[in-house]
C-alpha cells in the first residue's frame, strides 16, 4: 500500500489511532521503514493534556502521513482548518471505522491529498484497501474474502450486498477459517486499476455506527464507549432507537452501572446543554442484539443517519 500511494520509506506519521494508555508521544518504527510515529489522541478541547499535545506537535514538524480513526482524522482536519495550519502529507490513511462522504471531503480539503480506507479486523489483520478509483481491493495474498450471496435478507443486507467472510492462514498460532466478520459489501466487480485483488466498490457493514444527537447531529461512538469501558462497565451494548436518547445494556450489578451512568450524563449535560447531542437510558434488564450471522455489536443504530460530519470531542 506504501508503493501504490508513493509515501516515503521513512519519515513522520501522525498516529490517530486508537492507542493503547501510556503509549508515549513519541515513538520511532523499526526497518524496514523507519518512520517516527506520534502519536495524538483524539483532539478534546476540554482536555488541556490533549490540547497541550496538539499544541506542541500539528503545525510544528514536517508529516509525510497521516493514519488513524476515521473520526479522529477528521477531528484533526476540523482543527488544522479552525486554525489555519497547513499540513501536506503524502497520504492520509483511515481505518477503524466508516468514514462518511461528508468527512472524506473535509479531510481531502484540509490536507490537499485523498483518503485511502483500510479495512481490517482485529481476529484476521489487514485484509483490503482502496484503490486510486475509491474501490475497495482485498488482498487475496493474506486474506480469503468471501461477500455472501445478495439480497438473502440476512443480516440487514439488500439487494447486491452480500456479508463477508474472511478466511486468514498466515497466522501461525491461531489459524481463522470464514471469520464471519459482521461487515457488509457489494458484490466482486472488475476495477481495471491494475490493482489485484478481489474488488468491492462499497464495504456497508461499518456505516452504521453513528450516534444521533437530540439536535440531529452525527457523533461518533468511540469517545462513549471508551468512557463506558473506562467505568469498569463489564460487559455492555449502546442501543439507539430515538434520536437523543441511548440504551444501554448492561450486565453485572445494576446499581453500581446506574451511578456510572449518572456520573456520564452529568458529564454529556455540562458539554451539551439543552436539546443538544445525547444522554443514556440504563436498561439492564434488557436482552443483547444479535446479527443474523450471531455477531453482537458494540453499537446498535436503528436511525437513519444524518450526512454530516460526526462530531467527536464531547467526552
Amino acid at each position: 500500500m506504501s508503493a501504490v500511494l508513493g509515501l516515503p520509506d521513512s519519515g513522520t506519521v501522525l498516529n490517530l489511532g486508537l492507542l493503547h494508555p501510556g503509549t508515549p508521544l513519541f515513538q520511532p518504527v523499526m526497518l524496514p521503514h523507519p518512520y517516527v510515529k506520534c502519536n495524538l489522541r483524539g483532539y478534546d478541547p476540554h482536555a488541556p493534556d490533549i490540547v497541550a499535545d496538539y499544541e506542541a506537535v500539528v503545525g510544528r514538524l514536517p508529516v509525510d502521513q497521516i493514519a488513524g480513526s476515521s473520526s479522529r482524522v477528521i477531528a484533526l482536519a476540523r482543527y488544522c482548518l479552525d486554525r489555519g495550519i497547513v499540513l501536506r502529507p503524502r497520504g492520509v490513511v483511515a481505518s477503524h471505522e466508516h468514514m462518511p462522504d461528508s468527512g472524506r471531503r473535509l479531510v481531502e480539503e484540509a490536507f490537499g491529498c485523498p483518503v485511502t480506507m483500510v479495512y481490517m479486523t482485529s481476529e484476521t489483520g489487514y485484509a483490503a484497501f482502496e484503490c486510486s478509483r475509491r474501490l475497495m481491493h482485498f488482498q487475496d495474498d493474506f486474506v480469503l474474502p468471501e461477500i455472501g450471496p445478495a439480497g438473502d435478507g440476512g443480516d440487514g443486507g439488500s439487494e447486491g450486498v452480500g456479508a463477508i467472510v474472511l478466511t486468514a492462514l498466515l497466522s501461525t498460532p491461531m489459524p481463522v477459517i470464514r471469520y464471519v466478520t459482521g461487515d457488509l459489501a457489494s458484490q466482486p466487480i472488475d476495477c481495471g486499476c491494475g490493482l489485484p485483488g478481489t474488488v468491492t466498490d462499497g464495504l456497508l457493514g461499518r456505516a452504521r455506527t453513528s450516534l444521533v444527537g437530540l439536535d440531529g447531529s452525527a457523533y461518533s461512538p468511540y469517545a462513549l464507549l471508551a468512557a463506558l469501558a473506562s467505568a469498569g462497565l463489564p460487559d455492555f451494548q449502546v442501543v439507539q432507537d430515538e434520536p437523543g436518547t441511548l440504551d444501554l445494556v448492561s450486565t453485572g450489578p445494576a446499581d453500581a452501572a446506574d451511578a456510572r451512568v449518572r456520573d456520564i450524563n452529568t458529564r454529556l449535560d455540562a458539554h451539551f446543554g439543552a436539546q443538544q447531542g445525547f444522554r443514556l437510558r440504563h436498561r439492564p434488564h434488557h436482552d443483547f442484539q444479535f446479527t443474523a450471522s450471531g455477531k453482537r455489536n458494540p453499537v446498535v443504530q436503528h436511525l437513519q443517519l444524518p450526512d454530516t460530519t460526526e462530531r467527536s470531542g464531547y467526552l
